[in-house]
């Protein structure tokens, strides 16, 4: 992991985006947890960082189970919205 948080230091997102075909601001979710990939972008940015499929993949699943504290969460933990009351309002 030091390997592929070395790369991520010397690599803007633009760089990354221009080598894997994207842009900068889908790089940018993807590295904040915010986005999800498909498995031929995957391939795409573990070659353009020159890391391993693996390694870049178990780096975004982290992140994208962390919480604004930083804190790791389960998928389950999850904070659910409220359904909103269907009762008529008084007038």
């Amino acid at each position: 992991m030091a390997r592929l948080s070395e790369v991520l230091k010397t690599m803007s997102y633009s760089e990354i985006a221009r080598r894997t075909g994207t842009t900068p601001g889908y790089i940018s979710l993807l590295f904040r947890g915010k986005r999800s990939t498909k498995l031929e972008t995957l391939g795409k940015l573990s070659k353009a960082l020159g890391v391993g499929v693996e390694e870049l993949h178990g780096y975004l699943t982290r992140i994208s189970y962390r919480n604004p504290s930083g804190k790791s969460r389960k998928p389950s933990d999850t904070p659910r919205r409220r359904k909103r009351s269907t009762a008529p309002v008084a007038a």
